[in-house]
């Protein structure tokens, strides 16, 4: 594999800045690099390697450099429990576990500790295990970012380039900008985030705090981040911690991606930053895409406020079965940035076939100006008593609607678990007279809080129906 990509050669960015650490130590890229080489006469060319990630330097050194190795990585989240983590360990047969976290309760039977370099502990396996694997097969993340399930994304070294390549162009990302991690390097968004600043030579502000915490706009502020991204929830949170007060003189734009924002918070958003010359970014993608697929472009932020923009780069896409008044069909999307496939055991890593079309398995319509509007999950559509409803549609309208819920369902019920402290009789009497759905057929679960992963995105299996 001759072909160069952006993190072959990163020495070529001498003494600039290329990661402040969470203790505010400056790393220079020659500095990096010199890190990386570290794993040169440990780990080779299809290693299969279990990589612990978590948002530290020893994270992103060992990352890049497995990906110049050209190493196959498994990215594993570090919350993953140690009994799930074995159960992985069974299933893939990795010859090499690299511990990000130093955690002293990492020990695995058939491996034994090798190396420790800065925080990095290398576990190697006792007895190496060869297995074939597809030589343009790069990493691999799963869907959720914390789930112990053996079915993994696989990402090519082709996907990563592109999507990479396409954000950058499209968010004029450069060696000026600083951006700052807010969400964990398993999940493809956060993992974007540190790719496409580190191929431009940028600088990437280390963070595992919150955006409760002052300390995190402290943080923000001192190193000068011209940039940061986010999920739903996280803009709720900021909307609520009151944003709008902070001074944030450095900062250029804010993306913003991982689900729907209600129109209200997207509107907040548009027009503080607006005052203060600063730009908002609604993006939308896929693990199974790398990552972003289309972006909306600030100057339409108002214009088309609910819409997921357009595609970047190359991308095609286009609505399945378009069997109603409003055109809305499943979005497919095609383009380099499709993953090559799934992963659920070893003998899928060596799979010869890259899928290039992704049925995304989200509703969507597409205006008369090129415009994509997501709708909802197809399989978040039920039908109760022959009645379709949209569990995605109902939610959104009791979060406008200031109930904060998240809805499930059968073929029989609407099961909302809900917080405690609202009021369910009038709930009930919003949903069916605004969905025709009857009283008697909601059920609601009061619950102390909705459950969110690592990058606050809802939890919606909950229980059994």
């Amino acid at each position: 594999m001759n072909k160069n990509y952006y993190f072959d050669n990163l020495d070529r960015y001498g003494n600039k800045i290329a990661i402040i650490t969470d203790q505010g130590q400056n790393i220079s890229y020659k500095e990096l690099s010199k890190y990386m080489k570290k794993l040169d006469n440990i780990i080779f060319e299809r290693d299969i390697v279990f990589l612990i990630s978590n948002n530290n330097f020893e994270f992103i050194f060992s990352y890049l450099s497995l990906l110049k190795k050209r190493a196959v990585i498994f990215l594993i989240n570090n919350n993953l429990s140690k009994d799930k983590l074995n159960n992985l360990i069974k299933i893939y047969s990795p010859n090499f576990i690299l511990d990000t976290e130093n955690n002293a309760d990492l020990n695995f039977r058939s491996f034994f500790k090798l190396e420790k370099i800065s925080n990095l502990k290398i576990f190697k396996r006792k007895k190496m295990i060869k297995i074939k694997t597809n030589i343009n097969l790069a990493q691999l993340l799963s869907t959720s970012g914390s789930t112990g399930s053996p079915k993994f994304v696989m990402h090519s070294y082709q996907n990563l380039s592109t999507n990479v390549q396409d954000i950058v162009k499209f968010l004029k990302i450069s060696h000026k900008d600083v951006a700052i991690t807010t969400m964990h390097p398993s999940y493809t968004y956060g993992l974007s985030i540190i790719n496409t600043h580190i191929s431009v030579g940028a600088t990437i502000v280390l963070n595992n705090k919150t955006f409760f915490e002052s300390k995190f706009w402290k943080v923000l502020r001192d190193h000068n981040v011209t940039n940061f991204g986010g999920v739903p929830f996280a803009f709720e949170i900021m909307k609520k911690l009151k944003f709008d007060r902070l001074d944030l003189p450095n900062l250029k734009y804010i993306t913003q991606a991982g689900g729907k924002l209600s129109e209200e918070i997207i509107r907040y958003f548009i027009d503080l930053l607006k005052k203060k010359n600063k730009k908002f970014f609604t993006m939308y993608g896929q693990t199974e895409a790398t990552s972003r697929i289309t972006i909306l472009d600030w100057k339409y932020s108002e214009k088309k406020i609910n819409s997921i923009g357009k595609p970047i780069g190359n991308y095609k896409l286009w609505i399945k079965e378009n069997n109603n008044s409003k055109n809305i069909g499943e979005l497919i999307c095609k383009g380099n940035n499709v993953m090559m496939g799934y992963a659920t055991n070893y003998n899928d890593l060596n799979n010869k076939i890259s899928l290039e079309t992704l049925n995304t398995g989200d509703l969507a319509y597409k205006d008369k100006d090129g415009f994509y509007f997501i709708e909802g999950r197809i399989k978040r559509i039920i039908k109760i008593y022959g009645l379709r409803v949209n569990l995605d549609e109902i939610q959104q309208y009791l979060k406008e609607n200031k109930f904060n819920c998240t809805c499930l369902g059968s073929d029989k019920y609407l099961i909302i678990y809900i917080e405690n402290k609202y009021n369910t009789k009038i709930i009930s009497k919003l949903v069916s007279k605004e969905f025709g759905i009857k009283e008697k057929l909601i059920i609601f679960y009061p619950i102390s809080e909705i459950p969110r992963d690592i990058n606050g995105k809802i939890i919606y299996k909950i229980s059994k129906l």
